[in-house]
């Protein structure tokens, strides 16, 4: 299957410049300047612990672990973890995707592009300034629903982003189109799902490449690569460009509450 982008880069891991803040569209934020918040030592403490749930069970990961890892990768002392609604979106992300993995089901990660008549609503809803990755969910929400997914079995996350252009017969963002990860019914096939995500993207005839799933074989590399346009993409809507399932969000909750949780009871 050809594939949307080429390739999807793989880069090296690197936990200092893999930190971000609160992620919401605020003045800073449209105005393009770094929030203060986006280097917090706490955003750093999640993401570290998230990421050694990756390689560990919970219940595995010890002081001395975090200590090492913190010092080594961020050169950070130990703090307490963030809250979730406190945590920026490469936490939330990579949280999410820690939880979907655990979950013991089968994930792709995947690329939608819209349609012509999606397209259109995108454009309006951003120079209105808001309402854009709600109107996203609800296309995959309601796109996965018509395909014969019930919402509790819809367990994916999402950004949204747009090809930047000086094309006069283009808007200045054009080309709106999703990137993520989704679990994949165990009755499903991958053909199965290409067919929902189409349903999602909506009809376009002139497309081949509409959608691209794919297994994830490098997560850091993946969420890097999703979150490229991030800023620029909230300073042109006025908006998060992200979003989760309601059964996502609550695996990524429990998932995070639980670390949080431990971390808490280590005597450090």
């Amino acid at each position: 299957m050809t594939s949307i982008h080429d390739t999807v880069p793989k880069q090296r891991s690197k936990y200092r410049n893999a930190l971000l803040g609160k992620n919401k569209a605020s003045a800073s934020v449209k105005n393009g300047q770094k929030l203060a918040s986006e280097d917090r030592d706490k955003n750093a403490l999640s993401l570290c612990v998230v990421r050694l749930a990756d390689e560990f069970d919970v219940e595995e990961i010890d002081g001395r672990l975090v200590i090492s890892t913190l010092k080594a990768n961020y050169g950070l002392a130990l703090s307490s973890m963030s809250r979730w609604r406190d945590v920026g979106l490469k936490v939330r992300l990579a949280t999410a995707t820690s939880a979907m993995n655990k979950s013991h089901q089968r994930t792709v990660v995947f690329s939608v592009v819209f349609s012509d008549r999606i397209q259109q609503t995108l454009t309006r809803k951003a120079k209105q300034g808001k309402g854009v990755s709600a109107y996203v969910n609800k296309k995959l929400r309601e796109g996965l629903k018509r395909s014969g997914l019930s919402l509790d079995q819809q367990v994916y996350w999402f950004t949204l982003e747009a090809k930047h252009g000086s094309d006069p017969d283009c808007p200045p963002y054009h080309h709106y189109h999703v990137h993520g990860m989704i679990v994949i019914p165990d009755v499903w096939s991958d053909g199965d799902m290409e067919k929902a995500l189409k349903r999602v993207g909506g009809s376009e005839k002139h497309f081949d490449n509409q959608v691209d799933i794919r297994p994830l074989t490098f997560d850091e590399g993946w969420l890097n690569y999703v979150t490229k346009q991030t800023a620029e993409m909230q300073r042109h809507v006025n908006d998060k460009c992200y979003g989760m399932s309601g059964a996502c969000k609550n695996l990524s909750q429990q998932l995070y509450a639980k670390l949080k949780g431990h971390i808490g009871n280590l005597h450090l």
